[in-house]
Order: C-alpha cells, then sequence, then structure tokens
C-alpha cells in the first residue's frame, strides 16, 4: 500500500505565493523589453489626439501602440502619452524630437522609465508629503519660539 503524505497548507501557500512570484518576473521582463522601445512625451496640448501623434512621430520608426492618457470625463489628455515602437531604434530617433513643437506647445521627450515592482516612491513617515530638510529645520525652529 501506498503511503501518503498529508497536505500541509503552508507548503501550499509557499508553492502558489511561488508561481504568482515567477509570474510577476515575467511581466516585469516583458515590461522591461517593451520599455527599451518606448518613449515618454510629456507637456501635451490637451487637444492632441493619438493621430496627431502618430503623424509627428511616425519619422522616428514603426509605431506599435500609442497610449494617450486622458479624463475620463471629457475627451481631452491629460498632458502625456506613451509611444511604443517596434524598434530600439524607433526610440533613440523619437529622442532627437525633444523640445519640437506639436500643436502649437514645446514636447518633452523621454526614454520610458520602467516602472519597479513593489518601489515606494512616497515616504511612510510623511505620509505621502515630502519635505526638504531646510523646510523641516525651519519648521522646527518656529516651533520653538
Amino acid at each position: 500500500m501506498e503511503k501518503r503524505t498529508p497536505v500541509n497548507d503552508s507548503n501550499l501557500t509557499r508553492t502558489k505565493n511561488s508561481l504568482i512570484s515567477l509570474n510577476k518576473i515575467s511581466n516585469f521582463e516583458t515590461q522591461a523589453e517593451a520599455d527599451k522601445c518606448s518613449i515618454f512625451i510629456g507637456n501635451i496640448d490637451p487637444s492632441v489626439t493619438p493621430d496627431v501623434i502618430e503623424e509627428h512621430f511616425k519619422v522616428s520608426g514603426q509605431i506599435k501602440r500609442i497610449t494617450l492618457f486622458g479624463d475620463g470625463h471629457a475627451s481631452h489628455s491629460k498632458g502625456y502619452a506613451y509611444v511604443e515602437f517596434i524598434s530600439p531604434s524607433g526610440q533613440e530617433n523619437a529622442l532627437k524630437l525633444n523640445g519640437s513643437v506639436l500643436n502649437n506647445k514645446r514636447i518633452i521627450v523621454q526614454k520610458k522609465r520602467t516602472n519597479l515592482p513593489r518601489y515606494k516612491r512616497n515616504n511612510q513617515d510623511s505620509k505621502g508629503v515630502y519635505f526638504h530638510a531646510k523646510w523641516n529645520s525651519s519648521k522646527t525652529s518656529d516651533s520653538k519660539r
């Protein structure tokens, strides 16, 4: 007769967590590869559409995807977008358009930053508000008066 090992919940949980972690690593690597071909565009006029962005950046290379962030209630953009090219050379060529004018506004073109998993942008102690050291010291000296 075969001896059966009882199911241990902690082993099952560890296995699930390991699979989740591997999946997150795989997603991060996929995203990092896509970001090597992507740019961030800032200071975009609210009236700009994805078609206008495509027309402006098509000289850089073949575009795979345009992500234009907009207000959920209106049809205007929030002023920034991401463009993903088919190859990294598209990103390199697009970076040369930094400072160019799009719909009468000078735009900012930068390499897209890859989001780091579990990276916290705010300081937990200050509850999301960052104070420069000189402001903290002046605030402290004012409270002692």
